[in-house]
């Protein structure tokens, strides 16, 4: 029953971890939720079917600090009971890794989580520079840290999963929400990326790149075929029909 009341919760939420318990605890809703609120990163609460439920760290209920090491914990209470909570471990992407190596060569790579650090040891090996992770950042937080690198004259590319990500996606200069389900609710961005694409990231930036040297290129050869008819329209050695063509 309580796994009933805490899945039909958690469907509200679109984020990530709110997802992932939902896929977890696998059932279909039955109960409607009443009086829901959400605040980003912290948690959720509302009336399911009569009770009270809320699920969030541990201080958004209140709680003494009750963290696991090994991952996020998502810590849930019915009519102000505690009753446990859920511990979910990072599982990296597929083609993660070649992906992290790959952006280091051409990017300087920032990382702004709104979870604890467990992962800290297993990610500094793919920045060069570990006071660039940044861990419990709320969503003003990371709005922050991207306007600096702003007045810092970066251009930023920012990828984001959930919508405490959204204030700082809609501040960089392109935004990517990653998604494994489209349908979900995204963030305002300047693009959506399904998830299973995560490890193409490179080539699209390339692609991109060279979508840009293209239009350079065409503009190169336009100006310098127009200078070559001016010079010899301003000579009137073209009749009008050619340089109508030119």
């Amino acid at each position: 029953g309580q796994m009933q009341l805490i899945s039909d919760l958690a469907r509200n939420s679109g984020h990530l971890l709110s997802r992932e318990l939902t896929k977890f605890i696998n059932r279909p809703a039955i109960y409607s939720v009443q009086e829901y609120t959400e605040k980003i990163g912290r948690g959720i609460s509302g009336k399911v079917n009569g009770n009270y439920v809320k699920l969030g760290s541990s201080t958004f209920l209140n709680l003494p600090l009750k963290s696991s090491s090994s991952g996020s914990s998502i810590h849930v209470t019915i009519n102000d009971v505690y009753v446990g909570f859920f511990t979910i471990r990072q599982q990296w992407r597929n083609g993660f890794k070649e992906l992290m190596l790959k952006l280091n060569t051409k990017a300087d790579l920032h990382l702004l989580s709104g979870d604890h650090d467990h992962e800290r040891k297993q990610l500094i090996p793919f920045f060069e520079d570990n006071r660039k992770l940044h861990f419990e950042q709320s969503p003003q937080d990371k709005l922050n840290y991207i306007q600096q690198l702003q007045k810092e004259g970066k251009k930023v590319l920012m990828f984001g999963d959930g919508l405490n990500d959204s204030g700082a996606l809609k501040q960089s200069d392109l935004g990517i929400a990653i998604t494994d389900n489209i349908n979900n609710f995204s963030p305002g961005c300047d693009a959506i990326l399904d998830g299973l694409s995560f490890h193409k990231i490179p080539q699209f930036i390339q692609q991109a790149k060279d979508g840009v040297k293209v239009i350079r290129m065409s503009f190169i050869i336009s100006l310098m075929y127009n200078t070559i008819g001016l010079y010899f329209a301003v000579q009137g050695l073209l009749s009008p029909l050619m340089a109508a063509i030119l």
